[in-house]
């Protein structure tokens, strides 16, 4: 090869590299974790702001990016031929060393341009978005007329076909990244499930966290001031519904400590001066919503009735909470873990317990006597015909049963036990408090 040669090799060469460059931004620019690069910016580091603001003009980066990759592209294709001809032209004709030129530069612009650097970036797509950044803005700047050029002429394009808005994450998206972070241990189970049920909390209604009416300690307002101090007493709430008349009824809510403040004073404890008027709210009310509506009111009770005014039950700061954290018990609380009644008409139940023991517990009778001595866990199973995953659930008449803990064995752990039927559900909650009393 002579001088001349040599020189086309080299301009070759700074074209295959020019051409990886492209290759690489776009690969990084486009697979780099935005809140990553968010958490480097605000920590200060100057090239991830810049990484930053590329990313938020990324169609122009990309419309800069695919100019320079078609231009580096085209001068290792108009080199490679030029090459191939001082090199074979002679030998094999100028025919046949176009076609040897351009089967070796396909080849070669593919993997050293395109393959190789897209993988690199990818592999590392903040680190190399960060390092790239400042000459990538460089670029966008002295090209700048082109990318204007082409970009409105895509922008018109586009215009002529339906645009759909969509959110860049959803719901399921999120999960399913969270879910990812637990098996990478990014985060731990604790973590992971705090995050689902924030995220699950805006689906959730009263009903689901509510303290179903039979469970709810109700005062009849016309009762004397002896009877209402000895109610007192052995309460473990610090507020109390009051009804007149009926439970339907529902006059106020009773804060305790005001009442025994008055009491201790000696004054006179007029409950009607001491109540504050409930907050009245339909079983299908999102959670969410009414979590808002008592914070910005400051009432930390909420009575919910249905649309014919019957009363349901009560719903609490606490039981948002919970709905969030977990059950959150007083030390005076009696813990029964094999059976956990939660809000509403669910019960979130031990899987070792047999079916006639669970059965027992939500006040029925197992008529089937083959499955009376039957684990949950196996019970399920059966069921199914399959070894369950987590939130996998059957029904059995008005009962449904959902597996809410399995372990890496298949084994299920917990499974929550929810009454469709209300009136089948209050005998329930009369068996269960029975239940509860007989654990004590």
């Amino acid at each position: 090869m002579d001088s001349d040669s040599w020189v086309k090799l080299a301009i070759y060469i700074c074209f295959l590299f020019g051409a990886a460059y492209c290759a690489a931004a776009e690969s990084a620019f486009s697979g780099m974790n935005k809140i990553r690069v968010k958490n480097l910016a605000e920590d200060g580091d100057r090239k991830a702001k810049k990484a930053m603001g590329i990313s938020e003009d990324f169609d122009k980066a990309i419309t800069a990016l695919l100019i320079g990759t078609n231009v580096m592209h085209i001068g290792c294709a108009s080199l490679s031929t030029v090459i191939g001809l001082d090199l074979w032209g002679e030998i094999y004709g100028q025919g046949t060393a176009t076609t040897i030129a351009t089967v070796v530069t396909t080849i070669v612009v593919y993997f050293a341009s395109e393959l190789v650097p897209k993988c690199l970036a990818k592999a590392n797509s903040e680190k190399v978005a960060c390092a790239f950044a400042p000459s990538l803005r460089v670029m966008m700047t002295v090209l700048t007329p082109f990318v204007w050029l082409f970009s409105g002429i895509s922008s018109l394009l586009v215009r002529l076909f339906p645009k759909n808005e969509e959110p860049t994450y959803t719901e399921e998206e999120l999960v399913t990244i969270i879910e990812t972070g637990e098996e990478e241990g990014v985060l731990d189970e604790e973590s992971s499930e705090l995050l689902q049920s924030a995220m699950e909390f805006s689906e959730t209604t009263v009903s689901e966290v509510m303290t179903v009416r039979e469970d709810v300690e109700l005062i009849d307002i016309t009762l004397s001031e002896n009877e209402m101090l000895n109610i007192v007493r052995n309460t473990r709430h610090s507020r109390l519904p009051l009804y007149e008349g009926s439970a339907d009824n529902i006059v106020g809510v009773l804060p305790i400590r005001p009442f025994l403040k008055k009491y201790i004073n000696k004054e006179t404890t007029n409950l009607r001066s001491l109540m504050y008027q409930p907050l009245v709210v339909l079983p299908t009310t999102p959670v969410h919503e009414l979590f808002d509506t008592m914070r910005n009111s400051k009432v930390y009770m909420a009575v919910v009735k249905d649309e014919e005014g019957e009363f349901k039950g009560i719903a609490t700061i606490e039981d948002f909470v919970e709905e969030i954290v977990g059950e959150i018990w007083d030390e005076d609380d009696v813990v029964d873990k094999n059976f956990i009644k939660l809000g509403g008409y669910n019960y979130d139940v031990n899987a070792r317990l047999t079916v006639g023991d669970t059965f027992s517990r939500l006040g029925r009778t197992v008529v089937d006597t083959r499955i009376r001595s039957k684990t949950l866990n196996t019970w399920m199973i059966e069921n199914l015909g399959h070894v369950p995953e987590e939130d996998e659930c059957f029904e059995y008449g008005d009962l449904t049963f959902e597996a809410t803990d399995v372990d890496d064995d298949g084994r299920v752990i917990r499974i929550t036990v929810s009454i469709r039927d209300e009136d089948e559900a209050e005998d329930a909650t009369d068996a269960a408090e029975q239940a509860e009393e007989v654990s004590k």
